[in-house]
């Protein structure tokens, strides 16, 4: 297991017990593990950062987790917000806390120290705590437009609001960093229904080019013809939806790729990867 997958050793753990007895408690779970991974002084506090992060990211069930389902935890109406940036803002400094005096693991046999573990999962907790006050922020801005506040007004606050969650140093999915790439389909949605202009973050939309280019990269390399993409061009258009042929434009008018008579296109610099060495 590679340090940065080792977040995942928790739901290891409680999948493991529960192979050992399916109906073990779920609060069981969480007492064991939170005072093998920090022992007493801080389980209770750990053990309510796991809620949280189960609350705010991954849900209750399938239909909660996955992000193509209606009832998608981060888009549903049943989101509790405001309680998660209020249990944000207790939970961070205590875990900022316990990495300050490196406290070190109990019984939990991690293959690394506890004080990396725990620098790993304090920007999540970061991400998940700005996404509710995102959330707040939009519910706010959809009763205003319902009150009939200009679209004007609305874009100038929507602009601010909707600055994309950051990825810090946390490993994002092909399709982004989680509650970004939610955070901006609600944003879009919010725009199509009210006619206000989609924010646009410049620097935001040049990392995206990035992940763009480096998987043409990727699929180019060791072919000795350029490799051709067609729409939607990246990840089947689940990365970046209705935004990804944009900026597939804009790369192309930046002199990044060339686009062909039938609409595909390809890396200007294409013969910089036609070598490949495994």
């Amino acid at each position: 297991m590679d340090s940065y997958h080792i977040l995942n050793a928790f739901s290891l753990y409680c999948a493991g017990q529960m192979l050992i007895n399916p109906d073990v408690d779920g609060e069981e779970l969480y007492f064991r593990l939170s005072r093998a991974v920090v022992g007493d002084a801080y389980g209770d506090d750990f053990a309510e950062m796991l809620r949280l992060i189960q609350e705010a990211r991954s849900g209750s069930n399938w239909q909660e987790y996955w992000w193509a389902e209606d009832g998608y935890i981060l888009k549903s109406e049943n989101y509790p917000a405001e309680s998660i940036l209020e249990r944000c803002e207790t939970y961070i400094p205590i875990l900022q806390e316990m990495i300050d005096k490196g406290i070190e693991s109990h019984t939990f046999p991690f293959p690394i120290s506890l004080d990396e573990v725990l620098r790993m999962m304090l920007p999540h907790l970061e991400q998940i705590k700005e996404f509710a006050g995102f959330r707040m922020e939009l519910t706010k801005l959809e009763a205003d437009w319902a009150e009939g506040t200009p679209v004007e007004e609305l874009e100038i606050r929507l602009k601010e609001i909707a600055k994309p969650i950051p990825s810090y140093n946390t490993v994002i999915g092909i399709w982004g960093q989680v509650e970004a790439r939610t955070q901006r389909e609600m944003v879009l949605t919010f725009c199509e229904q009210t006619g206000a202009s989609i924010p646009i973050y410049p620097e935001w939309d040049r990392q995206r080019k990035q992940y763009i280019q480096g998987q043409l990269a990727t699929d180019q390399k060791g072919k000795v013809d350029p490799v051709r993409a067609y729409a939607p061009y990246y990840q089947n258009g689940l990365a970046y939806g209705q935004e990804t042929e944009r900026l597939v434009q804009e790369m192309v008018e930046e002199g990044l790729l060339v686009r062909e008579a039938d609409g595909s296109v390809y890396l200007t610099d294409w013969e910089n990867y036609k070598y490949y060495f495994d």
